[in-house]
């Protein structure tokens, strides 16, 4: 980044330097602002702010975590910002709607659609709320499932992921789709959505239980070995016993995004990290005070865990 910061003529280079700004000299940890808590009774203001300025993803985000008559304002007032052109970028608001749940299910008729336009990005994203909605958007599906299709192996990721959310009782059909989508060669972007793919799956829970035989491979490469840990130890929790000490060592990994997730990982196995307590014990007492505090939280679940 550092190298980007200072490249002459780059047009990326300003944010970089910014990005910068936000890291920690001594662990290059980037260090997110503060984000302000929001109660119901700022509801009225931040929907005003909301109608003001409809591309505020902020403002959009912070309804999202309020109660659902809120959530449903502020859904209304995005569905009027694009039918009138009040947006900027139009794929950022369709992908905001999946922030609200089931709440966004009056846009359902507008995500369809834009899933069906020739726009990719705006697709994805429109397909992505498409699930966020859940099994209240199943009208949705024949849209969705076209897109298995689709040429760009994003989208199909996309798809087979949305069609699990949107019809829980097909899952058996489309969690092998979405593994299709893994290790398909000659993509580029591959190790990405093997990354994010794989969290995603543990969304699923042990509904996804099927596949956890096929995942297991993913832990023996280093790119995905979190990812399909965090997974897994959703998935099939009864094997978290054995996993706990394979995301214990990444505690100790060069990187500070690794170990944070280590020790996150292990804080969401509760009970069944016992064994790997000394190593984050260890960790809670670590220079890198995000870190620490990370590790102090995950102790604190697994010994309250019954």
């Amino acid at each position: 980044m550092e190298e980007l910061a200072n490249e002459e003529g780059n047009p990326l280079s300003q944010s970089a330097k910014n990005q910068l700004q936000m890291m920690d000299s001594r662990t290059k940890r980037w260090v997110p602002p503060a984000q302000p808590s929001y109660t119901e009774k700022d509801a009225p203001k931040l929907l005003a702010s909301l109608k003001e300025n409809p591309n505020n993803h902020q403002t959009a985000e912070a309804l999202s975590k309020l109660g659902p008559e809120a959530r449903r304002e502020a859904v209304a007032i995005l569905i009027e910002a694009l039918k009138n052109g009040r947006v900027q970028f139009a794929g950022n608001v369709v992908g905001a709607f999946r922030m609200f749940g089931a709440e966004a299910k009056p846009a359902l008729p507008m995500l369809i659609e834009y899933a069906r336009g020739d726009e990719s990005g705006l697709a994805n994203n429109a397909i992505s709320s498409i699930g966020g909605i859940g099994p209240a958007a199943i009208e949705a599906k024949p849209v969705v499932e076209a897109a298995l299709a689709d040429g760009s192996r994003l989208m199909r990721w996309r798809a087979a992921d949305t069609l699990c959310k949107i019809d829980p009782e097909g899952m058996d059909v489309y969690l092998p789709k979405i593994l299709e989508t893994f290790d398909e060669p000659g993509d580029p972007h591959a190790g990405d959505i093997r990354v994010y793919g794989l969290r995603t799956l543990g969304e699923f829970g042990p509904r996804a239980a099927a596949i956890a035989p096929q995942l297991a491979k993913y832990l023996k490469i280093e790119e995905t070995r979190l990812s399909a840990a965090a997974a897994l130890a959703k998935i099939r929790p009864e094997g978290n016993s054995k996993l706990a000490p394979l995301v214990a060592a990444e505690l100790m990994n060069e990187s500070w995004y690794a170990r944070d997730e280590a020790a996150r990982i292990l804080g969401e196995m509760g009970g069944a990290a016992r064994e790997v307590l000394p190593q984050l014990e260890e960790a809670s007492r670590d220079g890198d005070i995000e870190f620490a505090k990370i590790a102090a939280e995950s102790i604190k679940k697994i010994k309250e865990a019954k």
